[in-house]
């Protein structure tokens, strides 16, 4: 398995080295100061969102596609985890109660991502997939926000589950360009369909298990997910856990595919059975 993490780390020298050419050649500056302060604020940047990876506090989606593709091509990777920590750093930056210091931290990290993702090479084709990728992350922000507040009103428990399962799925989609990439990259992007409804289902599955660790985190800092509007009705709360793991799981083992989607649907099947036990064992720990 590729070092993910060692390969984010390290692209910070392309910045590094293109900010010297502008300062000392370009601009004709000649400073040494300018440049050991780049370095020191580029390299803060990025460790913030590489030590949140390192802790589990941030998951890398990038990371998912990989244990479920049997030959994930390494030539889109750096594309891959761009698009990760693009989304990552926007939702700390939407979700998170931020000082002024980190705010700008988290700007510079974007700024410095999105002029490192600019210089890959991607075909119409995966243009057109990630262009579609970001307008699913607009949706989801809205239609989020849409259904907590069905949520925090409702008065009978029939839709407590229907509208917990709107929440997730709307927010799995947000993996679907981490597996769109390497169906591209390996020309079997046909399969897309099959892959991308097992690996959403895997997806929603991954965000209960966060949701549920995060729970304490979330209310101090006034993020609505089903545990923190349900928080004072645990009995509600857990059984709907409850029922949605069983529904998702019913979903990925129900997933069927063809030829080489197969391998990969089997693999996210297996991911999503662990996942789901684990949702279930802690959920044991907490009631």
């Amino acid at each position: 398995m590729p070092d993910i993490i060692s390969l984010y780390n390290d692209s910070v020298y392309n910045n590094l080295k293109i900010i010297d050419k502008i300062i000392n050649s370009d601009m004709g500056l000649n400073d040494p100061y300018l440049m050991e302060l780049f370095n020191k604020i580029l390299h803060t940047s990025k460790n913030e969102l590489i030590e949140k990876w390192r802790s589990g506090k941030k998951y890398l989606r990038t990371l998912t596609a990989i244990k479920a593709f049997p030959d994930y091509s390494l030539d889109s990777l750096y594309l891959s985890i761009s698009i990760d920590a693009i989304i990552n750093i926007l939702d700390d930056l939407l979700d998170e109660n931020l000082e002024k210091q980190a705010k700008t931290i988290y700007i510079v990290e974007i700024i410095r991502t999105l002029a490192n993702y600019h210089y890959q090479k991607s075909n119409e084709v995966l243009r057109h997939c990630i262009g579609t990728y970001f307008n699913k992350c607009i949706m989801i922000a809205l239609l989020e926000k849409h259904f907590y507040g069905l949520l925090r009103n409702i008065k009978e428990n029939d839709y407590l589950l229907k509208y917990s399962t709107y929440v997730y799925d709307i927010r799995s989609l947000d993996i679907d360009i981490f597996i769109e990439i390497p169906l591209l990259a390996s020309n079997t992007i046909q399969f897309k369909d099959d892959v991308l409804k097992v690996a959403r289902t895997y997806r929603a599955l991954e965000l209960i298990k966060k949701d549920m660790l995060d729970v304490e985190h979330d209310i101090d800092n006034g993020i609505d997910t089903i545990f923190t509007i349900l928080e004072n009705n645990k009995n509600d709360l857990y059984a709907n856990v409850y029922n949605l793991t069983e529904l998702y799981l019913e979903r990925a083992r129900n997933t069927t595919g063809s030829e080489y989607a197969n391998i990969i649907i089997n693999n996210f099947i297996s991911m999503s059975e662990n996942k789901a036990n684990e949702i279930k064992e802690h959920t044991k720990e907490v009631i």
